[in-house]
């Protein structure tokens, strides 16, 4: 490295850059050693140009739809299944909720019960039991739409591909 009184000049990288090999300087986009930066391509398309948008949303869009031909059912499907699992995955936490209320009320109970030396009532475990059961039903529902989504999704790109 170039040292001028205890500091080093930022063009120089230091022993083995250069012509000599070794470990390269970053490179002109911020990369280590890479031309172009981190991932060699500029932009997420990698043409290094802004997206361009359509100049007709419309004729875009039908042209879209007509790209996926007689898969449009079959799109439309796996958009209800993954509708289907997200409520499904939704419902689950949101009874698990009601059934921790009906717990912690019937703790309550006993509690105010055993105080005032009244008799202790029983927690309703039937409904707890039920409702449980309902949560493991949603859960298990949701997990298998969601299998039958990405299946059915990995059908159709690959045949529109």
């Amino acid at each position: 490295m170039k040292e001028t009184q205890g500091r080093t000049s930022p063009g120089d990288m230091g022993p083995g850059s250069g012509s000599q090999g070794g470990m390269r300087g970053p490179g002109p986009l911020g990369g280590m050693g890479r031309p172009g930066g981190m991932g060699g391509m500029r932009g997420m398309g990698g043409l290094g140009g802004p997206a361009e948008k359509p100049k007709d949303p419309r004729k875009t869009l039908s042209r879209f739809a007509a790209y996926f031909g007689t898969r449009r059912r079959r799109i439309l499907l796996v958009f209800i299944l993954a509708v289907s699992s997200t409520l499904f995955g939704i419902l689950g936490p949101k009874l698990l909720g009601l059934v921790t209320t009906r717990i912690f009320e019937g703790i309550g109970e006993k509690y105010a019960a055993s105080t005032l030396g009244q008799p202790i009532p029983p927690l309703d475990l039937s409904y707890i039991g039920r409702m449980l059961l309902v949560i493991a039903a949603l859960y298990l529902a949701s997990a298998a739409l969601g299998y039958a989504q990405q299946l059915l999704m990995s059908d159709v790109a690959q045949k529109i591909v």
